[in-house]
């Protein structure tokens, strides 16, 4: 199994992204795959991934992990980032390797602030 981790600021859309790549085609992305299996998706200005989450797909023949991750930059603040890296080292501990890393970036703020260089 490929694995891909999403790493991310909070609402830079790495939810939206990994329910594409399990295959989500609805308009907005926040339907999960063909299965039904995929990640919860916000709108609003809370953060809505809390822990890291995974969907095993196949795509191309191909077997893939997709590991969806809370996003730097919590709206619960700086002691909530915290719990999030450190669950985050914990899984990466764990998870056998990863093939790769996507690190997201939202479109309309296209400078790389100083708590996006931090995460870097």
């Amino acid at each position: 199994i490929k694995r891909i981790v999403l790493l991310g600021l909070t609402g830079d859309g790495k939810s939206t992204l990994a329910n594409r790549l399990v295959g989500d085609t609805s308009e907005d992305a926040d339907q999960g795959g063909p299965l039904g299996a995929g990640f919860k998706t916000s709108a609003g200005v809370e953060s809505e991934t809390q822990h890291v989450k995974k969907v095993i797909c196949e795509t191309f023949g191909v077997k893939i992990s997709v590991v969806d991750t809370p996003g730097i930059s919590d709206s619960s603040g700086a002691g909530k980032d915290r719990q999030h890296i450190s669950n985050l080292v914990a899984y990466l501990r764990g998870c056998g390797g990863v093939n790769q890393f996507l690190i997201t970036k939202n479109q309309a703020n296209p400078r790389l602030s100083a708590t996006y260089q931090g995460m870097l």
